[in-house]
């Protein structure tokens, strides 16, 4: 049997929290939880967050970004707020219904976020950081990427250390381009290897194309 995926519903507020997760649980399409702080995640991991930011709620969801890099979150803001950084989608209130179900799918059918061995990269976010508890003997500041490279590492990511033809990188990061020439990608490979190599990880040059070591 196929398990639903687990949605935590954070707001302080609790009858519009009570609420809305009624109305979640009414689709049978998710198995959720609601609560007016972050609680529950020490006990069962969520697929997915939805917190609301006001009343502090900002401050949650800057912890629970900080403590899990790859978790998708989607924000449930005041009319008129701007785009909340750390989460994954902003919701304005009031939002339609569909609106929320379509950034809830979205969250859960791509995390935005790859691990690669102790990192995490964030393809919104563009850079890669450490993402299993910052000790001393790990770097805690952000590699800062491009949108280029950032495309380069998710395709490399997506490959798991196998080797990723210099074609299939040409055309997933550039598209189809017929005087795109390998000099391009060679230049990139070049800059993104020595951002990544100072930590550790090794972007591989191989017979027809690139493979990513951890």
């Amino acid at each position: 049997m196929t398990t639903l995926p687990a949605i935590l519903l954070v707001d302080a507020d609790r009858g519009v929290r009570a609420g809305l997760a009624d109305q979640l649980r009414n689709t049978g399409r998710y198995r959720v939880t609601d609560a007016a702080d972050l609680g529950p995640l020490t006990v069962e991991p969520a697929d997915l967050v939805l917190i609301a930011v006001e009343g502090g709620g900002g401050a949650l969801l800057a912890g629970l970004r900080r403590a899990q890099p790859a978790l998708p979150i989607i924000a449930l803001a005041a009319s008129g707020a701007d785009s909340i950084a750390d989460a994954t989608a902003t919701l304005e209130r009031p939002f339609r219904l569909s609106s929320l179900f379509d950034a809830i799918d979205r969250g859960l059918a791509s995390p935005g976020v790859w691990r690669i061995g102790p990192y995490a990269l964030q393809m919104r976010e563009k850079r890669l950081v450490w993402s299993d508890g910052a000790t001393v003997d790990h770097p805690t500041e952000p590699i800062r990427l491009t949108e280029k490279e950032a495309l380069m590492l998710e395709c490399l990511a997506r490959a798991e250390g196998a080797v990723v033809p210099r074609d299939q990188l040409l055309t997933d990061v550039w598209g189809y381009q017929p005087g795109l020439t390998t000099h391009t990608l060679e230049t990139h490979v070049y800059r993104l290897r020595r951002k990544i190599e100072a930590r550790q990880l090794r972007l591989i040059t191989e017979p027809g194309g690139y493979r990513l070591a951890v």
